[in-house]
C-alpha cells in the first residue's frame, strides 16, 4: 500500500474525534445551535515503526465545527454537525521524493438521541447515527464530473457512496449534569466505525451559561491516536 494513501487514511481517522452529539433534567436543553473552534493533537505516528522514514509527523490541525440539535419529544432528539479541519504533513514517497501536502478533512454527522432523567439535575444520554469523512471537497460519493441533473450520474454517486470506506456509524453513551445554575457538565464514551477502521474515545464538556440562552462551551475528546479540543458558543432554545 502506498504511504500517501496511508497518510490520507490517517487524516480521515483524525476526523473521528470531532464532536458528534449533543449531550431532560431541569435546565438542560436539547434544542440548540453551536459553533466551535477546533484544535487537534495527533499522535498517530509516534509509536508506529512503519512511518520511521517520514520526514515530519502530521502537524496538529485546526478548524471549525457547526452543529445543531432539536428535541422531537421529551426523550428523543435529532442532531447534525459539519466540521472542517486542516493539517500539514510531509513524507518520503515510494520513489524517494519529498512530498509536502496540506489536506482539508470534512466531516458530516447525522443522528438521533435518547435522553432520560436520572435525577432532577442529571440525564442519561445515548446517541447514534451516520458519519461521512472526506478529504478535500465534501462529496457524499459525488465527484466533480457528476451531473446532478442526470439520473445515471446520481445513481453512480450513490454507488460510490456505498463503496466509500470513509463512511460508517457512531454511538455515544454518557450523561449531562446541571452542576449549578450557570454550569453544565457532560461526559461519555464514543465508538466510531468506518469501513477502514474503528476507534473508541472518551469525551467531556463544560457549558458556562452566560444567560438562559447563551453559553460558552469548552470540550475535549481523547483517544489513543488523536485528542481534540473545542471552544465555542452555544445558543439554546429553552
Amino acid at each position: 500500500m502506498k504511504k500517501g494513501l496511508l497518510v490520507k487514511k490517517s487524516l480521515l481517522a483524525c476526523a473521528l474525534a470531532l464532536p458528534a452529539s449533543a449531550l431532560a433534567a431541569e435546565g438542560l436543553s436539547y434544542s440548540f445551535i453551536e459553533a466551535d473552534y477546533l484544535i487537534q493533537d495527533i499522535d498517530y505516528y509516534e509509536d508506529n515503526d512503519f512511518f520511521d522514514n517520514f520526514a515530519e509527523d502530521i502537524d496538529d490541525g485546526d478548524g471549525f465545527n457547526l452543529r445543531a440539535s432539536a428535541a422531537l419529544t421529551d426523550n428523543i432528539f435529532t442532531f447534525g454537525s459539519y466540521s472542517s479541519t486542516e493539517a500539514d504533513f510531509a513524507y518520503v514517497d515510494d520513489g524517494g521524493g519529498f512530498v509536502n501536502r496540506r489536506e482539508d478533512v470534512k466531516t458530516l454527522k447525522l443522528g438521533l438521541g435518547f435522553n432520560a432523567p436520572i435525577s432532577d439535575t442529571l440525564d442519561f444520554v445515548a446517541t447514534g447515527g451516520y458519519t461521512d469523512v472526506d478529504l478535500g471537497d465534501f462529496s457524499l460519493g459525488r465527484d466533480e464530473n457528476d451531473d446532478l441533473n442526470s439520473g445515471d450520474d446520481i445513481q453512480e454517486a450513490f454507488d460510490d457512496l456505498n463503496e466509500d470506506d470513509s463512511d460508517g456509524y457512531f454511538f455515544d453513551i454518557g450523561g449531562r449534569a446541571q452542576l449549578a445554575s450557570w454550569l453544565e457538565f457532560g461526559a461519555g464514551v464514543r465508538y466510531t466505525d468506518l469501513d477502514y477502521g474503528d476507534s473508541t474515545s472518551v469525551f467531556g464538556n463544560f457549558l458556562f451559561e452566560l444567560s438562559d440562552n447563551v453559553g460558552i462551551n469548552l470540550g475535549g475528546d481523547f483517544g489513543d491516536d488523536v485528542n481534540t479540543y473545542s471552544l465555542g458558543v452555544r445558543y439554546s432554545f429553552n
